[in-house]
C-alpha cells in the first residue's frame, strides 16, 4: 500500500476522485480515494465486471547479457497482453545475474501502465527440456534460424494454451532443434529478417494479439 501511496501523490489524485483496483486476474472495483488527516483510504464505490483473460500466450526466452534488454521486453510484451513469460536455460545461453524480484515489478508497473486486469507471470528460470516437459497439452512453436520449412506465424491459428519459444543470441542448437521436433513443436518464420532475441519475441507478441 505505501507504494501505491507513492504513486497517488505522483499523480496529483485528490480526496474524492475515483481509482480503479485490480486483482490482477481479471476481478476490478473503483474506489474513491480519501485522506483523514493525511492518513489515506478508499471506500468502495462499484465492483466492475470480471474481465476475461486475453488469448493464453506463453513466451519461452533466455536471458540476454544485457539484462536491460529482457527488462524492455517484459514491460512491452505485458503491455501488449501477454500471460507469461518464462525464462528459459538453453545450450548457448550466457547465465547472467538477475532479479526476479525486479522483474515482476516490471510487469506489475506495465500493467497498471496499460490498464490491464491481468498480471503476467514471471517464471523462474528452468532449462528447455524442462519447461517443454510440463506443458505436454499446450500446443508449442519455436522460432529459429536454420534454413528448413517454417510455418508463418502471423498465419497460425491461436489456441487456448500456446507457447512460443525464442532462442538465445546464438540460436537454438540443432541439437535442441531436434529435440522440439521430437516433441512435435511447430518452427515458425517471423520474416525474412535476423532478429535479436528480443525484438523476436515482441514481433510475435504484437502479431499474435493484433493480427490473429
Amino acid at each position: 500500500m505505501e507504494e501505491e501511496w507513492r504513486h497517488i501523490k505522483a499523480l496529483r489524485i485528490k480526496p474524492g476522485e475515483h481509482v480503479v483496483l485490480t486483482d490482477g486476474e481479471g476481478g476490478r472495483c473503483v474506489m474513491s480515494f480519501q485522506l483523514n488527516n493525511k492518513i489515506p483510504s478508499l471506500d468502495l464505490v462499484q465492483v466492475l465486471p470480471f474481465e476475461n483473460s486475453p488469448k493464453s500466450l506463453t513466451v519461452g526466452i533466455p536471458m540476454t547479457q544485457d539484462v536491460d534488454r529482457i527488462e524492455w521486453l517484459i514491460e512491452k510484451a505485458v503491455e501488449l497482453g501477454v500471460l507469461k513469460i518464462q525464462l528459459i536455460q538453453t545450450e548457448w545461453s550466457i547465465p547472467v545475474k538477475f532479479s526476479m524480484d525486479r522483474l515482476r515489478k516490471i510487469a506489475v508497473s506495465a500493467m497498471k501502465q496499460s490498464q490491464r486486469s491481468w498480471l503476467a507471470k514471471i517464471g523462474e528460470i528452468m532449462p528447455l527440456e524442462i519447461f517443454v516437459q510440463q506443458n505436454q497439452n499446450a500446443k508449442v512453436y519455436f522460432a529459429h534460424c536454420y534454413q528448413e520449412q517454417k510455418q508463418d506465424w502471423s498465419l497460425v491459428q491461436s489456441s487456448n494454451h500456446d507457447i512460443l519459444l525464442i532462442g538465445p543470441e546464438g540460436d537454438f542448437s540443432e541439437k535442441e532443434v531436434k529435440y522440439l521436433l521430437s516433441q512435435n513443436a511447430t518452427p515458425i518464420s517471423l520474416g525474412s529478417f535476423r532478429l535479436r532475441t528480443e525484438t523476436a519475441a515482441l514481433a510475435a507478441v504484437a502479431q499474435y494479439y493484433f493480427s490473429k
